[in-house]
Parts: structure tokens; C-alpha cells; sequence
């Protein structure tokens, strides 16, 4: 998934670049060239908030759960709490970058109607 990321922005980012005439400032001052650039930035932020958030909470959580598998009762308190909070990280990370996702896409399909 993070390669299909990564060719799917560096897509993005070459067609806003031929779109705009590589990258000009009157382009980003019209509603369409916003539009498409607030829709890039949402959808660049998102994955960033995955790359460097949601990930490794996502490898901590499995950490944890393998260590609570083989601690002694006695630390499965501690364990739980660390684990409970990466969950919460990972839910709202996950949120943020939902809202950001459909904020990008929203933004990239009324984009060519604005202006």
C-alpha cells in the first residue's frame, strides 16, 4: 500500500504540474486551482498521518500484544494501558486521516466545475 501511495501522489503531483504550467501562481489563484490544491494537500497530509503516525502504531500494537501473550499476569495491567493508548492514537489518526481522504476527494471532484 505505501508504494500505490507513493505512485499516486507523485501522479498528482505531475498532472498538477502540467495543469497549472508547472506550478504558476496564477493558476492557484483561480477556484479551480485552489480547489485542486487544497484536494492534494489533504490527500499528501493523509498519507504522511499514515506513514508516520498510523503505521507504527499499528506495528507497536502488535508488538504489545505479542509481549502480553508472553508476560507473566502480573504485567498484563502495564501492557494493557500501553496498548490501550497506541489504539487511541490509531483511531484518531485514523479518523484525522479519513476526514482528510474524503476532504481530498471531495475537493478533487467539484474542482473542475468551480470558476
Amino acid at each position: 500500500m505505501p508504494i500505490v501511495s507513493i505512485l499516486t501522489v507523485a501522479s498528482g503531483l505531475r498532472l498538477m504540474w502540467i495543469t497549472s504550467g508547472g506550478f504558476a501562481a496564477g493558476y492557484f489563484a483561480t477556484p479551480h486551482g485552489r480547489a485542486f490544491a487544497f484536494a492534494g494537500t489533504s490527500a499528501i497530509v493523509a498519507f504522511m498521518l499514515g506513514l508516520l503516525v498510523m503505521r507504527p502504531s499499528t506495528a507497536r500494537s502488535a508488538q504489545l500484544g505479542a509481549a502480553m501473550a508472553k508476560a507473566p499476569q502480573q504485567e498484563h495491567a502495564s501492557i494493557r494501558l500501553d496498548l490501550e493508548r497506541v489504539r487511541r492514537r490509531n483511531a484518531w489518526s485514523s479518523a484525522v486521516a479519513l476526514t482528510l481522504l474524503m476532504a481530498g476527494a471531495g475537493g478533487m471532484a467539484v474542482a473542475r466545475y468551480l470558476g
